[in-house]
């Protein structure tokens, strides 16, 4: 943990806000984002009840509160590695005891077996090593209910790109796939084919320029929505 907290503690912090990449700020991005989400992975067309919600990497904490302010979900977990990010957002996103915890992806320790309807990965695979991620994508799987819905994005590889153009968006992106590569590693669930569709006619907008999310990070985000069978 003290290690991962060097990498991505306050120097992280400090150097990402400096590009203008806050993790701490909370406004209509993630509100945004988080309706989006939602919509795509269609997880509002479940039965109303009691549903958990799990932000993998979540950093301080802004998409969890964002989803969190939907109300679909129930229960609020978010969990990083980096135990300063988990201080700055529950001070500043005043989250309730147990909702924004230190814990690692590759072990999640502290997520029960089958204990997950919805889980939220974003931006975090490709900073792992691919052993890494291989095992933070078993402990994804482990803790999702059966029939339990995820969506994930992460850089990957685009037809037409290569590994520069991934590597250069931040150097901490170390294991560089194309797209195929990474679906192969969900091999274990089933992955919604139609959430490409989905992306580019969501009318949710992340700034005031009239384009949606798709519009936005077609040439930085790959998306996989996946299901526990």
């Amino acid at each position: 943990m003290k290690n991962m907290d060097k990498l991505y503690g306050k120097e992280y912090y400090e150097r990402c806000a400096a590009k203008g990449i806050d993790y701490a700020f909370y406004g209509n991005w993630q509100k945004q984002y988080a309706k989006m989400v939602i919509y795509v992975s269609g997880i509002f067309k479940s039965e109303i009840g009691e549903k958990t919600f799990l932000d993998v990497g979540t950093a301080c904490g802004v998409n969890l509160r964002a989803f969190k302010e939907t109300s679909i979900f129930t229960n609020h977990v978010g969990i990083d590695v980096s135990e300063f990010l988990v201080k700055l957002g529950n001070k500043v996103n005043g989250f309730k005891e147990g909702e924004l915890i230190v814990d690692d992806s590759t072990i999640l320790k502290r997520i029960p077996d089958e204990s997950i309807d919805f889980l939220h990965c974003s931006q975090l695979m490709e900073h792992l090593n691919i052993d890494d991620a291989k095992k933070s994508i078993h402990h994804i799987y482990r803790v999702m209910k059966q029939g339990a819905t995820g969506f994930i994005t992460l850089n990957a590889i685009k037809q037409g790109q290569t590994s520069e153009d991934v590597t250069s968006q931040d150097p901490t992106h170390i294991t560089v796939l194309k797209e195929g590569e990474w679906a192969a590693l969900f091999e274990k669930f089933q992955i919604k084919s139609d959430s490409e569709k989905l992306l580019k006619k969501a009318k949710f907008y992340p700034g005031d320029d009239g384009k949606n999310f798709y519009q936005h990070y077609y040439d930085d985000w790959s998306v996989f929505v996946i299901i526990k069978p």
